[in-house]
């Protein structure tokens, strides 16, 4: 148990973390389902740095420090997979499937971010900055709670999506997931990415969250399930680049519940 959260912690974030042993690809495998107990963690971060900014200083600038935060404590690992799986979508067909596949799935490897991806990456930076400093303006639990829910929701995200996803690529670290998340680990990961709101909702501090997190995990689950029928017909698959992708675009429709759930009122 402590080593397969070492393990996500290790995988997920910047945070200097030892394991101990050698570590398989079954180890890798078994520890998504600790991923939405690493997004806690990150979502605790960010909620109290949004918390802690949003009065003194602006909602605005409270929202630009968590979108810091959730870049930097991550290296920036899901945003150059959005980047990348944006790229890739955009090399324009020959009309050969298998030889578009494999252009897509070069451009994606490669190191270099094009327009496109750059891009789809400044948008969503944009958008997620108007989500958060809306969100920041309305209750302090709401807010709280929809900051530190955002990590948890993501990163549930790739494991729903990596469950009953093929992997495009042969070799890879999204190989070592893609197709190889036990039922077990996906429930396991549901039960503690719902934990929190549930806790919440038990002593009468997250009434308001319950309800309107309910419908954004049903829309990210939608999202999830088309993204990977998509990234199916375009690369073949799913690679660590489109995950990175699935956890940016379910942030962003989460972000986009909250925030119009609990409008500030004028």
């Amino acid at each position: 148990m402590v080593k397969s959260f070492l393990i996500a912690l290790q995988l997920l974030t910047i945070i200097p973390v030892r394991v101990g042993g050698e570590v398989t690809d079954r180890d890798m495998a078994r520890s998504a389902v600790f991923f939405p107990a690493v997004g806690a963690l990150i979502g605790i971060l960010a909620a109290a740095a949004a918390v802690a900014l949003r009065s003194p200083w602006s909602p605005e600038i409270a929202a630009a420090v968590v979108i810091v935060v959730l870049t930097l404590i991550t290296g920036g690992l899901h945003v150059d997979g959005l980047a990348d799986t944006c790229d890739g979508f955009a090399v324009k067909s020959t009309g050969d499937t298998e030889t578009d596949r494999e252009r897509r799935l070069g451009v994606m490897k490669d190191s270099a971010t094009g327009a496109i991806g750059a891009a789809s990456v400044a948008c969503a930076i944009v958008l997620k900055f108007a989500l958060l400093s809306s969100a920041l303006k309305g209750d302090v639990w709401h807010a709280a709670g929809t900051v530190f829910m955002l990590p948890v929701v993501s990163r549930w995200a790739l494991v729903a999506a990596s469950w009953r996803g093929n992997p495009a690529r042969h070799e890879g670290l999204g190989k070592v997931f893609v197709g190889g998340i036990s039922d077990a680990a996906v429930a396991g990961a549901t039960l503690l990415a719902c934990l929190p709101v549930g806790a919440a909702t038990a002593v009468g501090a997250g009434i308001s969250l319950s309800l309107p997190f309910g419908i954004g995990l049903v829309l990210v689950c939608a999202a999830v399930t088309f993204l990977s029928a998509l990234f199916r017909r375009r690369f073949g698959g799913l690679t660590g680049d489109t995950l990175g992708a699935v956890a940016e675009i379910s942030e962003l429709l989460f972000l986009l519940v909250m925030t119009a759930w609990n409008q500030p009122s004028t």
